[in-house]
């Protein structure tokens, strides 16, 4: 260590360059950076659902749809009028069909197709609403939504808008105020939690400053190698801010405590890193192996969050490791601590020994009684709060139009979609579905024929010509398939696997929809989720080995973890919170990030233990050492990732509240039950 910090004095100027310039690439990388609204990042390699979205989109010009839906649509026609005529000027829309549904066939008198299921005004409450269905073409993106969006509100229409698309969409705004105010809120609450324990200002900067630097280098890169940022990966830089703290916390706690044992700063951060920094190499190594064991899972949208987070966390290790000797360095920084009243003291010694044990089992008898009551209800509408217009607008549309997101079907046909055999099999399909108590309604071309029979003249043949010049037609069917589309009442697991199972008695029916892609990711996440853990817990388990060289401390480091573990899945079967693709990743980032605790403990009392002091002594030097700088990074995490409440996503509140049980618990466990069982040890 002490070669090293010589190297940092003797190049102090030429490391300081260096570390500017790196972060002025990195300021323009993030200005380069690309937003990913698109879905299709959760999609898993081989679905085969994910298949038939890919047929859809190659059959048909458009494989989504969007609804529009005005109030009281009856008392301002001319407004209407002047929104449809605007969409008429979009040029990435192919069709869609407004409050006005007759539609002109080559008959001596025109035919107003508009059914019950197709009509496009519907009267709940005493309100008339005119719904508007839009079929957007592949170049439709957040631009045009906008522009909907702002007609709209320049009219002053009380609207809801729902569908697939919009909500991709809606989430580039979410995601844009996530970035802006999430990571700096966290640093803010980070550097007010942390500045309690260290006491000084410029020592509390000093200890964050490598954790934020580490997130902009993150995001940064990103930029410059044209990587997006998703719904999962804008937590990596709110995890490397938080996570990638601890470090910088611990090292210049043990700076000051060297400081003021009278010894000068160059020695001061000798001694610490001695102390601390094997240490934080390892709880780097496992903070990053925790995002690294979610690489296995199948999904573009978990990988990205691990590497990122991986990415972000060795970045702040490193940071760490760099930047609080270079600025230390020119030895013009006070970070000793000053007076004040505020303190972190929390004695957690009084748990030592059967309370320990007590609480332990508790833990462990109430996740017996409550995991069986974990669900793993999942799907695209549980990401936004209720207050989200997101949200809003679905159970609108749904309790008026009787659905807000379709799921299609695709019936395969030998170029005669109008073969008599496979209008039969719709028709047995389309009652099957709307016999469900889950469907509220399903809509086809064949529909549309019957519609056109009872209009023509007596005795007149049907002629499939009257509509193959619609666009209505061709959303419809392709020289391949015929579409329906089933409107679900809900996007439940129940009715999902409801359609699943009509469909299957169906040998040529394809099922497609994001809801789909969705639900199979989340079951293969939650069966997927055994082998994640295992690999956490086992590369976690080796790095420990390798950094205590002794089989027995490193297995009983490893027990505050494993009973977090069991109860953050009781935490999900008591609140309700679901086993979904979010937060079965924080199982492994937590067995990562919340063996940290244990480290330190038992790294520090193995060196005492060296030293010559026994089990009880050394367990007692060890807790006035690290009890303080770990009560203030637990507390600083997971207040810190409080900051998620502000999210408009639902599932990052998930995450705020997991992380905040297994942080909290995690801390608790290592400072009364590690320092009971260590304490045994002859």
């Amino acid at each position: 260590m002490k070669r090293y910090i010589d190297f940092i004095y003797k190049f102090q100027k030429p490391l300081l360059v260096l570390f500017i310039l790196i972060n002025i690439t990195a300021i323009i990388g993030v200005f380069n950076l690309k937003i990913e609204t698109n879905f299709d990042i959760f999609k898993i390699e081989g679905s085969i659902f994910q298949k038939h979205l890919d047929t859809l989109a190659e059959e048909f010009p458009t494989s989504d749809q969007m609804i529009v839906m005005i109030e009281d649509v009856d008392l301002q026609p001319e407004k209407v009028a002047d929104f449809e005529t605007f969409l008429n000027t979009m040029t990435n829309i192919s069709y869609f069909k407004g409050i006005d549904t007759k539609i002109d066939l080559p008959l001596p008198t025109p035919i107003d197709l508009d059914i019950e299921e197709l009509s496009a005004i519907k009267t709940i409450d005493g309100k008339t609403y005119g719904i508007i269905t839009i079929f957007p073409a592949e170049s439709f993106g957040f631009s045009d939504l906008k522009a909907i969006e702002s007609h709209l509100e320049d009219a002053s229409l009380t609207f809801y808008i729902g569908g697939d698309l919009y909500m991709q969409n809606k989430i580039f705004d979410y995601l844009l105020f996530i970035l802006i105010l999430i990571p700096p809120s966290a640093m803010f609450i980070l550097f007010n939690i942390f500045r309690i324990q260290m006491k000084s200002i410029k020592g509390t900067i000093l200890s964050v400053l490598p954790a934020g630097i580490a997130a902009l280098w993150t995001l940064g890169f990103a930029g410059l190698f044209g990587k997006d940022i998703s719904i999962l990966t804008v937590l990596a830089p709110i995890f490397t801010i938080i996570i990638g703290s601890a470090d910088g916390l611990h090292f210049i706690s043990h700076v000051q405590e060297h400081l003021e044992d009278g010894h000068n700063m160059r020695v001061s951060l000798e001694k610490s890193l001695k102390m601390v920094g094997v240490p934080m190499i390892i709880t780097t190594v496992t903070s990053v192996v925790g995002f690294a064991s979610l690489i296995f899972m199948n999904t573009k949208a978990i990988y990205d969050l691990a590497i990122y987070a991986s990415i972000g966390i060795a970045l702040a290790g490193f940071a760490t490791w760099f930047i609080v000797p270079l600025v230390n360095s020119f030895e013009h920084l006070d970070i000793r601590k000053k007076k004040s009243n505020l303190s972190l003291d929390i004695n957690f010694k009084k748990m030592w020994g059967i309370p320990s044990y007590v609480i332990t089992l508790l833990l462990l008898a109430v996740s017996i009684f409550t995991i069986p009551l974990i669900n793993t209800e999942f799907n695209q509408l549980m990401m936004y709060k209720d207050y989200t217009e997101v949200s809003k607008s679905f159970e609108k549309i749904v309790a008026v139009n009787g659905g807000a997101i379709p799921i299609f079907a695709l019936v395969g046909h030998d170029g005669n979609p109008f073969d008599p055999a496979v209008a039969l099999e719709v028709a047995a399909f389309s009652n099957e579905l709307t016999d469900n108590s889950h469907i509220s309604k399903v809509i086809s071309l064949y529909e549309i024929v019957d519609i056109v029979k009872t209009k023509l003249p007596a005795g007149a043949p049907f002629n499939p010509d009257l509509l193959k010049n619609l666009e209505i037609y061709n959303e419809m069917v392709s020289d391949n398939y015929v579409k329906l589309i089933i409107f679900p009442k809900d996007l439940n697991n129940d009715t999902i696997e409801s359609i699943i199972n009509i469909a299957d008695g169906y040998e040529g029916i394809e099922l497609a929809g994001t809801q789909l892609t969705m639900y199979e990711l989340n079951q293969s996440m939650v069966k997927g989720q055994k082998n994640s853990l295992m690999i956490a817990v086992t590369l976690v388990f080796l790095s420990l080995l390798i950094s205590l060289k002794h089989f027995l401390p490193s297995l009983i480091a490893m027990v505050p973890i494993l009973v977090t573990t069991v109860f953050l899945f009781a935490f999900l079967g008591m609140t309700g919170i679901s086993l979904n693709l979010f937060t079965t990743t924080l199982f492994s980032i937590t067995i990562g990030v919340g063996i940290d605790y244990a480290i330190h403990y038992t790294s520090i009392f193995k060196m005492y233990h060296n030293e010559g002091l026994s089990s009880a002594e050394a367990v007692e030097k060890a807790y006035g050492f690290s009890s303080r700088p770990i009560i203030a990074n637990a507390l600083g995490f997971s207040i810190g990732l409080s900051v998620l409440l502000l999210s408009p996503l639902k599932v990052h509140f998930y995450v705020s509240a997991l992380m905040w049980v297994s942080m909290v618990l995690s801390s608790f466990l290592s400072l009364s039950l590690l320092p009971t069982l260590l304490k045994r040890l002859k």
